[in-house]
């Protein structure tokens, strides 16, 4: 599928099935709020708990975070 996904963080657990279909996704991460959510996305075993984890498979997907959303990291 030839298309850009372009997204927060905050993905529904029934989409996960379409988004790593998308030929390039990129994901824009602002904000406090969501750095437990980058940290579990790039530490976490893929698994339905953190279904943010199914992006660590795709070859082609793109994290964008600001001081904010990566001090955890």
């Amino acid at each position: 599928m030839s298309a850009f996904c372009v997204y927060t963080l905050a993905i529904p657990g029934g989409l996960t099935r379409l988004f790593v279909r998308l030929e390039h996704q990129v994901i824009v991460v602002p904000g406090p709020s969501k750095s437990q959510a980058v940290y579990n996305t790039l530490n976490k075993t893929v698994d339905e708990s953190h279904p943010s984890t199914i992006l660590t498979t795709h070859p082609d997907a793109v994290l964008y975070l600001d001081k904010d959303s990566s001090n955890l990291l």
